[in-house]
């Protein structure tokens, strides 16, 4: 009778052992950790110092070139004096002003064509357009340097009179054609947008030199 009951103790525990081990196994696995996606790198890159420097560069020679433009038609004479005194003080500052005119411009077509190594493509892109722009307001400053040759080689007041017309329809042409590179300089920043905009936005020269002229 003992060992009948001790049979039937042992069998009623192993029966318990599997049933605890057939519901251990319907149990759903642990839900994995959480895990935090990485922070999304931002699209762009700041721009390289250099590129900065150089977007300053070219907003400092253009600020330069417009002011230089403007200098040659203030001094550009409404009437032409009788004194020769008077005339060869025109001739003078005439001479000057168109002389650091030329050399804003030639400022202006070096600082646009030194881009630093590093530069990007869009960079290079923005810097070619602005080059087509900034040659044209060359070009028409050369034509202000060789209209003011003719005021200021002129020998009497006759010949000075002569002049003027030609040299105040070469200025107005180099007034619209630095006008015309501003616009271009703006335009080229609001559409360039990402390194192009943060390096000309970066650098303290270009607020002045992109605004437009009154």
């Amino acid at each position: 009778m003992r060992t009948s009951l001790r049979v039937a103790v042992a069998a009623a525990a192993s029966a318990t052992v599997l049933l605890a081990g057939c519901a251990g196994d319907d149990d759903p696995p642990p839900a994995p950790a959480s895990v935090s996606p990485p922070a999304a790198a931002s699209s762009t890159a700041a721009p390289a110092a250099t590129v900065v420097s150089w977007a300053d560069g070219v907003c400092t020679a253009s600020e330069e070139l417009r002011a230089a433009v403007g200098d040659v038609s203030a001094a550009v004479p409404v009437e032409v004096a009788g004194d020769t005194a008077a005339r060869e003080q025109v001739r003078t500052e005439l001479s000057a002003r168109v002389a650091a005119m030329g050399e804003a411009a030639r400022s202006l077509g070096t600082a646009v064509t030194s881009l630093p190594p590093d530069a990007d493509p869009a960079v290079v892109a923005a810097k070619n357009e602005l080059q087509a722009a900034s040659t044209r307001a060359q070009e028409a400053v050369a034509g202000v340097r060789s209209a003011a040759a003719g005021l200021t080689g002129a020998a009497d007041a006759a010949a000075v009179a002569a002049a003027v017309p030609g040299l105040r329809s070469a200025v107005a042409t180099a007034r619209t054609a630095v006008a015309a590179y501003t616009e271009a300089l703006r335009t080229t920043l609001s559409s360039a947008g990402g390194t192009v905009q943060q390096a000309f936005g970066s650098a303290p020269a270009c607020p002045a030199a992109t605004t437009p002229s009154p």
